[in-house]
């Protein structure tokens, strides 16, 4: 019991960065704020987590884990690669929806906290490699059938920018939401990944 009781203890102190982090940002989450927020006092959360820096790479590991959970249940309904593809990026977007604002939030915010500190860079860029390996995994496939066209361009470039596509409506969604018409990034999404794939009907494949 002692041993559940500390797994749920950190998840709880995570899970205070994360809306701390989304309200107030990384500088201004305090070791103190988020004890305040997951009902600890500091010294208890030090007892659990060395660092502020510490906590935030669990975070970018939960998140990589529960991405990881989502790509393998959509996927296993996805008979062929174009479908693996299209509920491979829909289910990207559908992590930084409205109805996951924190997430979202936190997740940009970590990728800014990657460029100024190595160890979340590290952690952060061997989360995307794994993160991104079901995709290029699926549009290898949808190469290799013939699905596909990408012309010069090869499956882990083309996953790249995929990832890329999904991020920038990340940032835009943080950022200036009200650049992004309602309800356009899912079908806008599809329309560029249908055309950088060169899949046989661009107009079926961005329908929801």
């Amino acid at each position: 019991m002692p041993r559940r009781n500390t797994s749920v203890r950190r998840a709880e102190i995570v899970d205070a960065l994360l809306r701390v982090m989304a309200d107030q940002g990384w500088a201004k989450a305090t070791i103190a704020r988020i004890a305040r927020e997951a009902g600890l006092t500091p010294g208890l959360l030090h007892y659990h987590f060395q660092s502020k820096q510490a906590i935030l790479l669990e975070l970018v590991h939960r998140i990589e884990s529960e991405h990881e959970m989502r790509m393998k249940k959509v996927s296993a309904g996805a008979k062929t690669p174009t479908e693996r593809v299209k509920a491979m990026v829909l289910a990207y977007l559908k992590a930084g929806d409205e109805d996951d604002a924190s997430a979202m939030a936190s997740w940009v915010t970590i990728v800014a906290e990657a460029i100024r500190q190595p160890e979340v860079r590290d952690a952060f860029s061997e989360a995307i490699v794994r993160l991104t390996a079901p995709m290029r995994n699926a549009i290898q496939e949808g190469l290799d059938s013939g699905d596909f066209n990408v012309g010069e361009l090869d499956a882990e470039a083309c996953a790249a920018g995929i990832m890329a596509c999904v991020q920038g409506y990340y940032n835009l969604g943080v950022a200036a939401r009200n650049t992004v018409p309602r309800g356009s990034a899912a079908p806008a999404s599809l329309r560029m990944v249908g055309g950088l794939l060169g899949v046989k009907s661009v107009d079926a494949f961005s329908k929801l």
